[in-house]
């Protein structure tokens, strides 16, 4: 098995900032701060002479290097500006706890002023080791007692015998052979919310992720108090991280959407008090989005897809896929949502009450919902094309009778902030919903942003926004736009 060097020093500096973490906050004793200058010692000696010895790994047996752009003199030269850096942060670490050991127990404002920039150089140091060293895995290089090669050779046969083809979908994580871009975008800001996903540090290494591409982005963490220990608070501010914990609402509302309407109206709330925040992107804690440029991607949607109703400036963005529906009134999946920070503010505005809420001891409102949601083969983006008198009456009957947060959700500001009333009975929801679509809306899939969601059996198998049946995507939804010309009624 090939040996992840560069897996065992983030661990490794991990292990050593939570020492100092540690060690600072209880202000702790001279030997605590002697032994973590230690452990800050023997960190920069192993840098010094492990990264230059696995430089040669990072060239292919030709002597080519593993970027086909970068040669392998532009690649041990990043490489060694890399270790001369990370090297840095470290002594200067060593000189500022040496600092700080000087004041303990008692503390003051330049005190805390050097805790801050200790705590955030090692910061630098965790984005340094993740996404400036370069590191590569081999499909034959065996983990586990096996390959990725010899895994997909049993996977193709699986395939086979089955009659369908079966791929990997790669995300790279720690394993990297290119760099990724920095940019710079100081008009948008993020808000991750609802509870911390602790296993393998999803979330804390998904706000790294994001870190790394947007160094001036405003990012916020929204979520509940005693979600975020002292290990998660120190890391994220290290990285420049707003975390918000909210005390958790007694009335969660039905199937909990009282919770993401409270973080997420918190994190657009804190965003706001910033004048140069235009847009808000809200995601969620347990997915990360791999597309590094995501925020150009989804800002040049809204820029070249103008909305075509009056009441709004521009466009919102939601996630397409499995779950959000073509024929389901107002069903768009709530993982994600992009816009004008003023629309977003709208979008989550909502009470999160309302009469056509199912209850989970009203067993016949249950099953209509049940109904309403259920997804047959034959409902596609062929429904828009044939839509007549008779899919009319068949939707009619079940699309009004509930509403499950996402609708809710959608619903509520389609209709307080474009139709300008309630939708009724009379009304025919599925016409309203794909007016909706076609005038202020955007769909974009999975694929096009990488999502990754580490929740059910979306960790292991990928879900392929085009072939999910009943499922409302940007090809669909772009149907909709440029062909659909019924009106709603």
């Amino acid at each position: 098995m090939k040996k992840n060097i560069k897996k065992e020093l983030i661990a490794y500096h991990m292990a050593i900032n939570e020492d100092l973490r540690m060690a600072v906050s209880s202000c702790g004793t001279e030997k605590s701060y002697a032994y973590v200058m230690e452990e800050i010692r023997a960190f920069a000696q192993m840098i010094a002479t492990t990264i230059p010895g696995y430089l040669d790994k990072l060239t292919e047996k030709n002597g080519m290097a593993i970027d086909p752009v970068l040669t392998s003199d532009a690649i041990r030269q990043k490489t060694d500006e890399l270790k001369n850096n990370i090297i840095r942060l470290l002594l200067e670490s060593m000189e500022l706890l040496s600092d700080i050991s000087s004041y303990a127990p008692s503390k003051n404002a330049v005190a805390e002023e050097k805790l801050r920039l200790l705590c955030c150089k090692q910061g630098e140091i965790a984005l340094l080791l993740r996404f400036d060293l370069m590191w590569e895995y081999s499909f034959q290089d065996e983990a586990c007692g096996e390959s990725l090669e010899q895994l997909m050779h049993k996977v193709r046969s699986i395939g086979a015998e089955l009659g369908d083809y079966y791929t990997l979908n790669p995300l790279w994580k720690i394993s990297m052979k290119k760099y990724l871009p920095e940019i710079d975008c100081r008009d948008t800001a993020i808000v991750m919310q609802g509870p911390i996903e602790k296993k393998d540090d999803f979330t804390i290494e998904s706000l790294m992720y994001y870190r790394k591409i947007y160094p001036n982005t405003l990012i916020i963490l929204s979520t509940w108090e005693g979600e975020a220990d002292g290990r998660f608070l120190w890391i994220a501010e290290g990285i420049g991280i707003v975390v918000l914990q909210s005390v958790m609402p007694t009335d969660r509302g039905v199937m909990n959407i009282k919770l993401q309407l409270t973080n997420t109206r918190n994190g657009i709330c804190f965003a706001k008090d910033h004048t140069n925040i235009k847009y808000v992107l809200k995601t969620r804690t347990d997915q990360r989005i791999f597309l590094p440029d995501f925020l150009q991607y989804l800002k040049n949607l809204v820029k070249v897809f103008k909305p075509k109703e009056s009441s709004v400036d521009e466009r919102l963005i939601f996630l397409g896929g499995r779950n959000s529906s073509i024929t389901s009134p107002f069903v768009i999946s709530d993982f994600l949502s992009f816009g004008r920070i003023e629309e977003i503010e709208k979008l989550y505005a909502c009470s999160g009450e309302h009469s056509l809420f199912y209850e989970d001891s009203e067993a016949d409102s249950k099953r209509n919902c049940e109904l309403k949601l259920e997804r047959y083969l034959y409902e596609n983006a062929n429904a828009m094309n044939c839509f007549n008198e008779a899919i009319q009456d068949e939707y009619k009957v079940i699309d009004n009778n509930c509403l499950v947060p996402e609708s809710y959700i959608i619903r509520t500001y389609y209709e307080d902030y474009i139709l300008g009333r309630k939708l009724s009975d009379d009304d025919r929801t599925l016409q309203h919903y794909w007016a909706f679509l076609k005038s202020s809306a955007i769909i974009v899939d999975y694929n096009q942003l990488m999502i990754y969601w580490d929740k059910y059996a979306d960790r292991y198998l990928y879900f392929n926004s085009l072939t999910s049946e009943n499922a409302l995507n940007f090809n669909t939804w772009l149907d909709i736009y440029s062909s659909w010309d019924g009106t709603a009624q």
